[in-house]
């Protein structure tokens, strides 16, 4: 009885390792290839992957692959977390694939490597998971469904845990010496691409950055009235009409109707009033054009269009002042908001008014968004701001005072009557900017209506 037992247990354990279950392997391991792909091109702000992100996480900073994609932790010195996600799935497939092609002996070893490398992606997925959960505080639905193929991945290689002995002889010996060095070098090459799209993809996020306030516009030419000039403006309606298409088809081209579309809105938006005594601004002091931006220290969309206003404002012909207002995206200081997208931002924008009325404001400034702190607390302020030269007591004393939070109550409730929601939020001389990308268009526009130009 027992001797009919024991060859049916050992038919089972060889079963596990079938083609059939490789084959299932390479089939989970190209889903996360696809979700970490997507991850990877979202993190550098390709359009279509946001599209695809949004619509799977949730839109904008509601989204908790948006907080995570854009913390601190998604990326390790200049390489994304993602990429690195890539190059794993990327090398499991071709180490699963070669298994498929090698007889038995091989595939179980190679299986044994394949559980190996999975059970450490297990392990870093662990830690990322409670990065999530303790640190950033949002979750990436994409990245726990990138945690799940890990999991199912680990499930399906568990039977091969017992090559693990005799993986790496194998492997390293003769019979499987040929499938290990083609492995080894053809992740070395998957390695190599992840790494040069993904600098391809900062190198034109980069690009932008530096294109983030959209483009001047086009001089504009009259016609003379001729015939010929008229038989132009009829080709050029025909034009659209046949562009029309391809606008909707072509990202880019997507995005410049937009902006022309956020420009038209501009021009017709009802001008508000806004408070801007005692608010700290850069420019001249009485400008025709005044740029009035809510912000967030912890935004990164705030902290890039602060490097791109900063470049800006040298080249405006003295015509611009930049004036910042709080909108800490922070319920302990902003309780209308549904939840805690930046925690810590209340005690950040409280440093704000302080540093403010040390007249050290924009040192503050610039160094709050250079380090975009995690979490920070009153001491974790005080200490910033005594590194760009505040002085410790005052601004601890001021941080505590009820002055300080009355200010900042008062600006988050002239953005909330002004219906702001996000950051950052521009208002132009009074009239909101529905579009960041079409901000040079609108400087123009209203240089043109005062007469400045």
């Amino acid at each position: 009885m027992v001797g009919a037992i024991l060859p049916c247990r050992r038919t089972w354990h060889n079963s596990q390792m079938q083609p059939s279950r490789i084959s299932m392997v390479v089939l989970l391991a190209l889903v996360g290839g696809v979700l970490s792909g997507l991850l990877l091109f979202d993190h550098h702000g390709v359009g279509a992957a946001g599209a695809a992100v949004d619509a799977l996480c949730g839109a904008s900073e509601q989204s908790g692959c948006e907080t995570v994609s854009t913390s601190r932790y998604s990326s390790i010195g200049n390489t994304s977390v993602a990429a690195i996600g890539l190059v794993f799935y990327g090398s499991l497939v071709f180490l699963a694939s070669l298994a498929l092609v090698a007889g038995e002996t091989v595939r179980s070893a190679a299986a044994g490597l394949a559980f190996a490398l999975v059970a450490a992606g297990v392990v870093t997925d662990l830690g990322l998971f409670g990065l999530q959960a303790f640190a950033i505080g949002a979750f990436c639905k994409l990245c726990l469904a990138t945690y799940g193929v890990n999991l199912a991945l680990f499930a399906l290689l568990w039977p091969a845990m017992r090559q693990l002995g005799s993986a790496f002889a194998t492997l390293l010996g003769g019979e499987g010496r040929r499938a290990f060095v083609v492995w080894a070098l053809g992740s070395l090459v998957m390695m190599v691409a992840v790494v040069a799209v993904e600098s391809a993809l900062a190198g034109k996020a980069e690009a932008q950055q530096q294109n983030l306030l959209g483009a001047p516009a086009p001089p504009s030419s009259r016609g003379s009235g001729s015939v010929a000039s008229l038989e132009k403006e009829l080709a050029r309606v025909r034009a659209q009409l046949g562009e029309l298409q391809e606008t909707l088809d072509d990202p880019e081209k997507y995005q410049e109707y937009q902006e022309t579309k956020a420009l038209a809105q501009f021009a017709s938006e009802q001008v508000q009033t806004l408070a801007l005594d005692a608010i700290p601004f850069k420019g001249p002091d009485g400008a025709p054009i005044r740029i009035v931006e809510y912000s967030d220290f912890l935004c990164p969309y705030c902290r890039n269009l602060a490097t791109a206003l900063s470049d800006y404002l040298p080249k405006s012909s003295d015509r611009v002042a930049i004036y910042y207002k709080n909108y800490p995206l922070d319920t302990d200081c902003n309780p209308g908001l549904s939840r805690t997208l930046h925690e810590g931002a209340c005690e950040l924008a409280l440093g704000a008014v302080c540093a403010s009325e040390q007249d050290k404001f924009w040192p503050y400034h610039d160094k709050i968004f250079s380090l975009q702190p995690h979490a920070p607390e009153i001491d974790d302020v005080v200490r910033i701001a005594a590194s760009v030269g505040l002085e410790e007591g005052p601004m601890r004393s001021c941080m505590e005072s009820s002055s300080a939070k009355d200010e900042l109550a008062a600006q988050i409730a002239e953005a909330k009557r002004l219906e702001v929601n996000s950051t950052p939020t521009l208002f132009i001389n009074g009239k909101r900017l529905a579009q960041i990308g079409s901000f040079l268009q609108a400087i123009e526009s209203e240089a043109k209506r005062l007469g400045l130009e």
